[in-house]
């Protein structure tokens, strides 16, 4: 069995049905790093997750973010490692489970973290850890010894990722963070880098940290062994694109987005909704790296991702869905925002289907 990292903070926390979200073409090429320095075909690693070469070499493309689960899960599976090959010695499958064993029984969080990184810090020596108490803040530290093999820095914001979420998890409250702080300098990706960490970002650090207030780590721990085991045994889900602070604007207007699905509600009605004005709202939004439009736009393309590789909806049946006046403008939008066409998103079967609907139109 393949230990499952990720957790999905909405669903543990407050049970909301949302569809997998879309990730950046950025992470699935980093992702693959370690596997292919390892000597894994990368064609092999698309063929069997179904992620298309195109979309690969797309900077604007965004991918539906269950191919990067698949993808996680398959690099696991061939390298028999937990660190994905982004380390000099690997992690073989189960250590994680075994740290989860060790650490169960812990009656509050700050306990839990000090057994963890102390497990792992006995383990490995390829990534360490670090706990401290700053100001009224848990600051806790990763160091990668050798950080030429993680070149993109995927693993180490995968894994930074991880020891803010498992332990949000552990207690049943997404913890809020303060601040991250990362030793290289601003990435190219930093709008998809706030998706993961929506606090304060800072680059060019001396350390790698994530940093909040140190009363979460006071919380008791509210896991049983039972629901230990089916975390373990959980499918991973997207970990880029998931908010981990399920309190932020962000998180909430996307919540007022599903509650209202099909319909979308306006600027006006959100703002209206918190008795601020749509000015507010967007200088708001502002702080944690949005805006209103942007929202709009992620959740009618995760949205329409989602119904395109179903191939249970045409291409007019989805924009109707999604709210536009006709299919053509779907398209278009789409286009702008993911440089691809939505038929390229369809399975065969489908695009064929809605090809000789067009071809029979056409002919009457």
């Amino acid at each position: 069995m393949i230990f499952t990292y990720t957790i999905d903070i909405y669903r543990f926390l407050y049970n909301d049905d949302l569809d997998m979200a879309t990730v950046s073409s950025h992470y699935i090429q980093a992702a693959m790093g370690g596997a292919l320095r390892h000597g894994i075909p990368q064609r092999e690693l698309l063929r069997e997750t179904g992620i298309a070469a195109e979309d690969l070499f797309n900077k604007d493309a965004r991918i539906d973010g269950q191919k990067l689960v698949q993808l996680v899960q398959l690099i696991w599976l061939k390298l028999q490692d937990e660190f994905m090959g982004f380390t000099t010695n690997p992690c073989p499958n189960g250590v994680f489970s075994l740290m989860c064993d060790q650490v169960r029984h812990e009656s509050k969080l700050f306990d839990l973290l000090k057994k963890a990184v102390h497990f792992y810090n006995l383990f490995t020596r390829d990534i360490q850890m670090d706990l401290t108490i700053k100001s009224g803040s848990l600051v806790q530290s990763f160091t990668f010894s050798d950080e030429s093999l993680d070149p993109d820095h995927f693993y180490l914001e995968f894994w930074m990722t991880i020891w803010h979420r498992f332990p949000s998890w552990s207690i049943g409250e997404a913890i809020t963070l303060k601040e991250v702080k990362l030793n290289y300098p601003q990435p190219s990706y930093i709008e998809e880098l706030r998706l993961v960490f929506p606090c304060k970002l800072k680059f060019n650090q001396p350390m790698n940290q994530i940093i909040y207030d140190f009363s979460y780590c006071e919380k008791p721990m509210i896991r049983s062994g039972q629901e230990f085991r089916e975390f373990l045994n959980r499918s991973p889900l997207d970990i880029i694109t998931i908010p981990s602070d399920g309190t932020s604007l962000v998180a909430n207007i996307r919540r007022q987005f599903e509650a209202r699905h099909p319909s979308i509600p306006s600027i006006h009605q959100v703002a209206s909704s918190y008795s601020i004005t749509p000015q507010t709202l967007n200088k708001r939004l502002k702080q944690e790296g949005y805006n209103f439009q942007r929202i709009k736009d992620e959740y009618r393309l995760s949205k329409a991702i989602n119904m395109l590789s179903s191939g249970l909806h045409s291409i007019q049946e989805i924009s109707e869905e999604l709210g536009y006046l006709e299919p053509r403008s779907f398209t278009r939008a789409f286009k702008r925002l993911t440089g691809a066409s939505p038929r390229d998103y369809q399975p065969a079967t489908r695009r064929t289907l809605d090809m000789r609907k067009l071809y029979w139109k056409n002919r009457t």
